[in-house]
């Protein structure tokens, strides 16, 4: 399974492309470094990082903080025009960038691109061998082996409450599982607007606000051979952005937050064979192409529009692709919610990465982890901080809080943190 790209070669591509770059690229690469551990732990491990922000802050150094602070909100936009002078680095960091649905001129989208590019060069963009339900049937081997029951197409229709706690979860079949703790791995518009009858009147007035990340599509594609693209280093790389320059994406999301479905649309392409040779037979390629519709278009004749121009792009990009599918398989906003009702309106990050929806106001203006204004209830999704992405950081906060309730010290510091929560959601926003 290919790795990362050397940051020594990363280094001197962009040096090529504009001298300098290669010198500012190794800055921000050691400065990540200095931070990563610290910084991972505070961003994947607990919301509010009460125990790991300050050893952040050391690591930052106090004469750095505000400078910090200032970088960790910089738009991709400025945050490559201060650093770099030549396309190629702007065009790495934004196209990064754009694994969120944060703007490429919004706060928070530079240090999302440079988080997301650094580990990119550290531990490349890994998956599982055999494809992604390999790792779901690792967790599950290791959950049985533990004597954990899993059971599945068993909906769930209603998480029931007794004595002011939540007790356990009513499924569709009319059968009922007690339970002291119930974790929702679901969609907060799921949990707090039809699996719980009784929400506060804050929250329930709270989540009215509440906004998907965009919509999606999905072109999964079998081809008889690899991708022709046109530059020779996409021809063997596990993710290809696609779309044009930094300036292009720029274009893009201006079409996408006006309303309009882009001609020129950015996609992630990514070549699953060349990522893992068991996806399909040597000398072929297992492909998927996703991009994005504006919010509030997932009806069929704006699929289709999208679709097409996505079409053309990969033929401006890897001219003759069309005669290499064999197999071809389109997901639509409509079908990847049919599929599962939590990807509301095809949105498949748990809801909007953009700051006014990120930390303490995930998924609505709260502490943004995993506790619920319900004891014995935890969101353990995207819904929570710190969002979407293949990282398992909100499950593993969910987790830990339930397991810390269990014993004294959790129990306080919970029912601290779930009387602040309540206090927040049986009030009614005034702003």
């Amino acid at each position: 399974m290919p790795c990362c790209t050397p940051i020594p070669h990363t280094a001197a591509r962009l040096d090529a492309d504009a001298p300098g770059d290669g010198a500012a690229w190794l800055e921000l690469v050691d400065s990540f470094a200095s931070l990563k551990e610290p910084l991972l732990d505070a961003l994947l491990l607990s919301w509010p990082p009460v125990r790991h922000a300050p050893k952040l802050a050391k690591a930052v150094g106090a004469t750095n903080l505000l400078d910090f602070v200032r970088f960790a909100l910089l738009p991709v936009e400025q945050l490559s025009v201060e650093r770099f002078r030549g396309r190629a680095a702007r065009d790495l960091l934004s196209g990064n960038a754009m694994h969120a649905d944060i703007p490429p001129e919004a706060p928070g989208s530079g240090v999302y691109g440079w988080i997301m590019t650094m580990l990119a060069q550290d531990v490349g963009f890994p998956t599982p061998v055999g494809g992604a339900g390999a790792l779901a049937r690792s967790l599950r081997s290791r959950a049985e082996a533990a004597g954990v029951e899993i059971r599945t197409g068993t909906p769930v229709v209603r998480i029931r409450a007794e004595h002011a706690r939540a007790s356990g979860v009513d499924l569709a079949s009319g059968e009922f599982i007690k339970a002291p703790v119930v974790i929702a791995d679901t969609s907060a518009p799921m949990l707090y607007g039809t699996l719980l009858e009784d929400v506060p009147a804050g929250l329930r007035a709270r989540m009215e606000r509440f906004t998907w990340d965009l919509p999606t599509i999905k072109i999964n594609l079998g081809l008889s051979g690899a991708m022709p693209w046109t530059a020779e280093a996409g021809r063997s790389t596990s993710v290809v952005h696609v779309g044009g320059s930094h300036r292009d994406l720029v274009r893009w999301s201006a079409d996408l937050g006006s309303g309009r479905i882009p001609e020129h649309p950015f996609a992630l392409v990514g070549q699953m064979t060349s990522t893992d040779p068991l996806r399909s037979p040597a000398g072929t390629e297992s492909m998927w192409v996703y991009s994005h519709l504006p919010r509030g278009i997932t009806d069929d004749d704006g699929t289709e529009h999208l679709i097409r121009n996505c079409e053309r792009m990969l033929e401006e990009f890897a001219p003759g692709w069309r005669d290499l599918v064999v197999e071809r398989w389109d997901q639509t906003p409509r079908s990847l919610q049919d599929s599962n009702a939590n990807l509301g309106e095809g949105a498949v990050g748990g809801g909007t990465m953009q700051l006014f929806q990120q930390a303490f106001w995930r998924p609505a203006t709260g502490l943004g982890g995993p506790r619920t204004f319900l004891p014995g209830l935890y969101l353990g999704s995207a819904a929570i901080h710190p969002g979407g992405g293949v990282h398992g950081g909100a499950g593993h906060m969910a987790a830990r809080a339930a397991l810390a309730d269990s014993a004294l010290a959790g129990k306080v510091r919970g029912a601290l943190e779930r009387r602040v929560r309540r206090s927040i959601d049986t009030t009614l926003p005034r702003f």
